[in-house]
C-alpha cells in the first residue's frame, strides 16, 4: 500500500501473520523523499532469519508482559495486542519465549527451556484504504476474561506521517499495557556514526543511562513532559527527523546496531471493563 504526494511517498505493509513481537497491522516499510530518492527507514537485521526481524516504523505491545499471562492456566490463552493470542505452553512466569523468542522460564524449578514457543493464534483485522489513510482495526478475547479491540491509522499530510491508534477493553478484567514504537532510522542507508545527531531538549530529559542488560541506553527525567518530542539530524545528508506524541512518555530508550539508529518512547496505558485510550505520533521528515 502506497501514501503519495507530490514530494513524499510512503509505503505500508502488514507484518508476517507469523511474526510474534511486533503489531501485524500498519507498520510503514519506508518513506522517501521524491526529488531526490532519499531514504529514512530500515531493516532490523539486515542478514536473514530471526525471530523478531522489524522493519521501518512499527509497533510492539507488552514487551514486559502480555495481558492475562499470570492468571492463565497450561493451555489456556493470554493476549499480545497487534499479534494476536498464545496458548500458553505449562505454569511459570513471563520470559520472552511468551513472545517467540524460544526461552522460556519456569517459575516452580527456574530452569530456562529452550525451544518452546507457544501456539500462536493470530489476531485478525481488518483495513479500509481512503485517501492518503489507511486504516486497520482487529482483537481478541482470551479463556480467563480479557478482550481488546485495537484500531491503527496511518495518514500521510505534506512531510507528515500521522499514526493514530486506540485501544479498547472490551473483556470483563481491567489491564495494564505498554506501548512503544520502534524506529529503525537509517538516512539513505547510511551507516550509524558520529553524524547522527539525536536531541531531546524538547522533552527536557536529564540524561541517558547505559543498561548493559538490556543493551541500550534509557532516558532519565526529573520530571516527565506531558507530551514529547525529540529530533534526529544526519550531518552528512543534511536530512532529519522530528517525532511528536501528545502523550507523557513513560519510557525512552535508545538501541542502535551498525546500520540502524533506534530512538523509543513509551506510553503506558492502564483501562478498565468499557474503557478506551487514545494516542498519536506524528513523523515529520525533512
Amino acid at each position: 500500500m502506497k501514501l503519495e504526494n507530490e514530494e513524499w511517498l510512503v509505503v505500508v505493509e502488514p507484518m508476517d501473520s507469523s511474526q510474534r513481537r511486533f503489531d501485524h497491522a500498519g507498520t510503514v516499510r519506508q518513506v522517501i523523499r521524491k526529488n531526490d530518492g532519499c531514504c529514512y527507514l530500515t531493516r532490523e537485521r539486515l542478514e536473514k532469519g530471526g525471530y523478531s526481524m522489524g522493519f521501518g516504523i512499527c509497533s510492539e505491545f507488552c514487551a514486559s508482559a502480555p495481558i492475562g499471562y499470570q492468571e492463565a492456566g497450561a493451555g489456556e490463552y493470554y493476549l499480545k495486542p497487534g499479534v494476536g493470542k498464545f496458548k500458553k505452553p505449562r505454569a511459570g512466569v513471563f520470559h520472552k519465549a511468551a513472545n517467540g523468542s524460544g526461552t522460556g522460564d519456569d517459575s516452580e524449578t527456574g530452569n530456562i527451556c529452550r525451544g518452546e514457543l507457544p501456539e500462536l493464534e493470530p489476531e485478525e483485522y481488518e483495513l479500509c484504504i481512503g485517501d492518503n489513510q489507511v486504516t486497520f482495526w482487529g482483537g481478541s478475547r482470551s479463556d480467563t476474561g480479557y478482550g481488546y479491540y485495537l484500531e491503527k491509522s496511518i495518514s500521510l499530510v505534506k512531510n507528515r506521517v500521522i499514526i493514530v491508534c486506540q485501544l479498547r477493553n472490551i473483556g470483563g478484567r481491567p489491564f495494564w499495557v505498554e506501548e512503544y514504537s520502534h524506529n529503525f532510522f537509517a538516512f539513505n542507508f547510511e551507516p550509524v556514526s558520529e553524524d547522527y545527531r539525536l536531541d531531546t531538549q524538547e522533552m527536557g530529559m536529564e540524561r541517558f543511562v547505559w543498561s548493559e542488560d538490556r543493551g541500550l541506553y534509557e532516558g532519565q527525567w526529573k520530571q516527565r513532559p506531558k507530551s514529547y518530542e525529540y529530533s534526529l539530524f544526519h550531518a552528512a545528508t543534511g536530512r532529519k527527523i522530528v517525532e511528536r506524541g501528545d502523550f507523557p512518555p513513560l519510557k525512552f530508550k535508545l538501541w542502535q546496531d551498525l546500520h540502524c539508529f533506534c530512538p523509543e518512547c513509551f506510553i503506558g496505558i492502564g483501562l478498565e471493563p468499557g474503557m478506551e485510550k487514545r494516542w498519536n505520533r506524528v513523523f515529520e521528515f525533512f
